[in-house]
């Protein structure tokens, strides 16, 4: 909206809730997500990507859930994020913190964890740990990296 808040009927209209593979623990409390929300137009190739990622056995390999839909500015900046459209979800923030080197990610440092990121890739996801200057290795975002 014009003041700076979300629009509820974008969101009704934009936003769906997909069921997931199995519960991931959330990040920031003792409870456990089932569902994520994402923008609707992406919602089969994030279900896809983590229905490929829980029959290769690489749930695990997801740990936590970090967020999806957000309406938020990026960290540091008054721009809006790609969460708050739906487009970009976070895994394990933990053992993948924003700003750290990339191979210090525990998505990069074993052979599982790339395998994880490879799937998502495939589905059209960008792995955030590619990013030049600012990686953030728990950030999947749909389309290119910027």
């Amino acid at each position: 909206m014009d003041d700076g808040t979300l629009d509820k009927l974008w969101e009704r209209v934009n936003i769906a809730r997909v069921t997931i593979p199995a519960p991931l623990a959330l990040s920031w409390t003792d409870t456990v997500a089932t569902r994520i929300a994402c923008h609707i137009k992406v919602a089969g190739t994030l279900s896809d990507a983590l229905v490929e990622i829980h029959r290769a056995g690489l749930w695990e390999h997801l740990q936590t859930f970090g967020g999806g839909f957000n309406f938020r500015a990026i960290k540091g900046s008054s721009a809006l994020s790609l969460h708050s459209i739906g487009l970009a979800v976070d895994f394990d923030p933990v053992g993948n913190p924003y700003r750290q080197p990339t191979a210090l990610s525990r998505f990069a440092s074993c052979a599982e964890g790339m395998k994880v990121v490879d799937a998502f890739e495939r589905h059209g996801w960008y792995w955030g740990g590619r990013f030049m200057g600012n990686p953030d290795a728990m950030h999947f975002q749909f389309g290119t990296g910027c």
